[in-house]
């Protein structure tokens, strides 16, 4: 994968700021396990949907860790998206 990275959508309500996961089997995984898996560590609540997250509340952060130690740091954000490798 990549460097490790960070991203932050900024405050304000005009936008939802979303997150695009590539080349994963599906959603996060409890823990990391072989190519095209990763998980996902925050303290704000979300709901899962077939391909994506939607958080509760405006402004989450936390960090998404892929099978290859790699990581996104993100802060400000509404929802993450999935694409299936």
């Amino acid at each position: 994968m990549n460097d490790d990275k960070q991203t932050d959508g900024g405050t304000g309500n005009a936008w939802t700021d979303t997150v695009v996961v590539n080349d994963v089997d599906g959603g996060p995984s409890a823990e990391l396990g072989g190519e095209g898996s990763w998980t996902l560590s925050t303290d704000d609540a979300y709901t899962m949907t077939d391909d994506g997250i939607e958080f509760t509340d405006d402004n989450a952060s936390g960090t998404i860790t892929y099978w290859d130690g790699s990581e996104i740091d993100f802060s400000n954000i509404e929802t993450i998206n999935w694409n299936y490798g």
